[in-house]
């Protein structure tokens, strides 16, 4: 579903939703800030290559897949980050919830 059909959904539901675009038109800005050398390069290896083979607007579609495609490696850094820091600490072995382990065997 393109954004544009997710919008129309909201609006016909919510007509004063309008400010979420607005929202997500400023965080969409934001994440992509700075990242142009990572869309251009989505767009040569991950995306496959420029697709002007198939005619009509290809540089839009590409470039919009790739910023897509860019915000989803942002997420999944950030989750792969957390998921090593929750690993590193589990291995560590938590002081607080080993005392806590001990008072509950205590009772």
């Amino acid at each position: 579903m393109s954004y544009e059909d997710a919008h129309a959904i909201i609006r016909r539901s919510r007509p004063q939703a309008n400010p979420y675009q607005v929202s997500w038109d400023i965080a969409r800005s934001r994440l992509l800030a700075e990242r142009l050398e990572d869309i251009y390069l989505y767009t040569q290896v991950d995306g496959g290559g420029n697709s002007i083979d198939q005619k009509g607007d290809w540089i839009k579609r590409d470039v919009e897949a790739a910023e897509i495609g860019v915000i989803r490696q942002i997420f999944e850094r950030g989750v792969e980050a957390d998921l090593g820091l929750v690993s590193a600490l589990c291995e560590m072995g938590c002081p607080r919830a080993e005392e806590e382990k001990k008072e509950e065997k205590k009772k």
